[in-house]
C-alpha cells in the first residue's frame, strides 16, 4: 500500500508542472488621468548575477505610449521603442526604465496591463524564460473642465460685412461667402502680398495678426522669413454693427516638398490596428506589432485625409509570423496610390512549450515505470510455488507425448550391418 501511494505522488508531480515567476513589471500603484506620465521597471533582476542575455519585447495597451529609456549604467546593449537586448550587471531596477504615457482618453474608470511575452535573460550559461505581466494600472476618466474660448464671427448672412473680393501674388481663389482659407507657397517665396475690396465701402476693416503681417490701405503683407505658417484676421465691421471674421493660413513650405493637391493626396487622417499603440504618423507608412501566437486575425480602421479616397485593407485574416498588413490609399485621381504597411510578429507561447516538453517527458517515465513494473511482476511469478508445480507439470507432458527421435534406426541400422558382416 504505501508503494502504491509512492507511485501515485510520483505520477501527480510529473503530470502537474508548477511554473516559478521570478520576474514582473512594477509601474507603480497610483491612478493616471490622461496626459500624466509614469515609469515602469522590471522587479527580479539580481545585482549580483552577471546577465551573458536579457531581452523582450513590451505589449502596450493603446491608450498609452512608452518607451525604454537607455540603460544608465551596469548594463550594456540595446534600448528603443518597447524592445530591449542588454548584456552585463546592473546597478539597480531603475537601469533601463520604461517611460509611459497616457495618450488616450478612456470613457469609464478601467485598468490596463503591460507585459512582456518573450523574456529571456540567460545566467551562467543557462537560458530561461518567462511571460511578465504587470499590477493593474488604473486610468480615470477625464473630468469635464469648462473653458472659455473666442469663436470668431463668421457671419456671411449680412452682406454689408462682407469683403467683395482679395487677390494676391500667389495662386489663390476668394469667395465672400469662404471665411477661411489654407494657402501653399514654394521654399523660394518669401513674402505675400494681400489685396481686399470691401462689399460696402463704409464698412471698416481690421487686422489681427502677429508682428510679420502688416497693413496699408486695403493690402496686407505677409513676410515669411523661415518655414511654416503665419496666420491673419481681416476683421469686417459694418456700420448696422455686423461682423464677418476672414481667416487666412499661409504655410511656406520645406525646401523640396511640392504645393499640395487633394487630388493625389494618398495620406490617412486615421489608422488603428486593433488594439496595439502603433504611434500613428500619416507621414509614416511602415509600422511593426507583436502579437500572441494565438492571434489569426486583426481589426483595421483607416479614414483618408481627403473624403472621397478610397482605403482597402489586405491579409488582416489567417494572420501567421511575418504577415504584412496592407492598407492601400487610392486619391480622388484614381491613379495615384500608396501601402501603409504593417508587420505582424507572432511571439512564442513559452509557457505552452514547457509544458508540454514537461508532459511529454511525464508520459515517457510512466512508459518506463510500467515496464519496470511488468519485468519485476514477471521475475517474482518465477518464484512462485504454484508457477513452478505448473512448469513441471507441464514439461512431464511434454516427454510423455514427445515421440522417439531417429536414435533407435540408427540402433537398428547398425544391428543389420553387423548381421550382415556376421554372415
Amino acid at each position: 500500500m504505501k508503494n502504491k501511494k509512492m507511485i501515485v505522488i510520483f505520477l501527480l508531480m510529473i503530470l502537474i508542472p508548477i511554473n516559478v515567476h521570478a520576474y514582473s513589471i512594477n509601474c507603480g500603484t497610483g491612478k493616471y488621468n490622461y496626459g500624466d506620465e509614469f515609469t515602469c521597471y522590471i522587479d527580479g533582476i539580481d545585482e549580483t548575477k552577471t546577465y551573458e542575455s536579457l531581452s523582450g519585447t513590451y505589449t502596450i495597451p493603446d491608450s498609452l505610449t512608452c518607451s525604454v529609456q537607455k540603460a544608465k549604467c551596469g548594463f550594456n546593449g540595446t534600448t528603443g521603442g518597447n524592445e530591449f537586448n542588454l548584456s552585463g550587471t546592473t546597478c539597480g531596477k531603475e537601469d533601463f526604465p520604461l517611460t509611459c504615457k497616457v495618450t488616450k482618453e478612456v470613457s469609464e474608470d478601467t485598468s490596463v496591463q503591460i507585459t512582456v511575452d518573450n523574456f529571456k535573460y540567460k545566467v551562467d550559461g543557462k537560458e530561461s524564460s518567462e511571460k511578465l505581466r504587470s499590477n493593474l494600472i488604473s486610468l480615470l476618466k477625464k473630468k469635464e473642465t469648462t473653458t472659455t474660448t473666442t469663436t470668431k464671427n463668421r457671419n456671411i448672412l449680412n452682406g454689408n460685412s462682407l469683403l467683395k473680393s482679395v487677390k494676391a501674388d500667389t495662386d489663390f481663389t476668394f469667395s465672400k461667402y469662404i471665411t477661411e482659407y489654407d494657402i501653399q507657397v514654394l521654399y523660394s517665396v518669401k513674402e505675400v502680398n494681400f489685396t481686399y475690396e470691401k462689399n460696402l465701402e463704409s464698412a471698416s476693416v481690421k487686422l489681427a495678426a502677429t508682428d510679420s503681417v502688416t497693413m496699408s490701405g486695403n493690402k496686407v503683407n505677409v513676410l515669411l522669413e523661415e518655414v511654416g505658417t503665419k496666420s491673419f484676421d481681416l476683421i469686417v465691421t459694418s456700420d448696422d454693427g455686423g461682423e464677418t471674421v476672414y481667416t487666412f493660413n499661409v504655410e511656406r513650405l520645406d525646401k523640396g516638398e511640392g504645393l499640395y493637391d487633394k487630388n493625389t493626396d494618398v495620406t490617412l487622417s486615421k489608422l488603428e490596428v486593433g488594439n496595439y499603440n502603433i504611434n500613428f504618423d500619416p507621414k509614416v507608412f511602415n509600422y511593426t506589432i507583436t502579437v500572441d501566437s494565438s492571434v489569426d486575425s486583426i481589426t483595421v480602421s483607416a479614414s483618408p485625409t481627403v473624403e472621397g479616397a478610397t482605403v482597402t485593407v489586405l491579409n488582416n485574416t489567417d494572420i501567421k509570423n511575418g504577415t504584412n498588413i496592407i492598407v492601400s490609399v487610392t486619391a480622388l485621381d484614381k491613379k495615384t496610390t500608396k501601402n501603409y504597411t504593417i508587420t505582424v510578429k507572432k511571439s512564442v507561447d513559452y509557457s505552452l512549450v514547457i509544458n508540454s516538453v514537461i508532459i511529454g517527458v511525464g508520459a515517457l517515465l510512466i512508459l518506463i515505470l510500467i515496464l519496470r513494473i511488468v519485468k519485476v511482476m514477471n521475475h517474482h511469478s518465477k518464484d512462485d510455488p504454484i508457477y513452478k508445480y505448473k512448469m513441471q507439470q507441464k514439461n512431464k507432458k511434454v516427454s510423455v507425448n514427445t515421440p522417439p527421435a531417429q536414435a533407435p534406426e540408427v540402433i537398428t541400422n547398425v544391428n543389420n550391418n553387423t548381421n550382415n558382416q556376421s554372415n
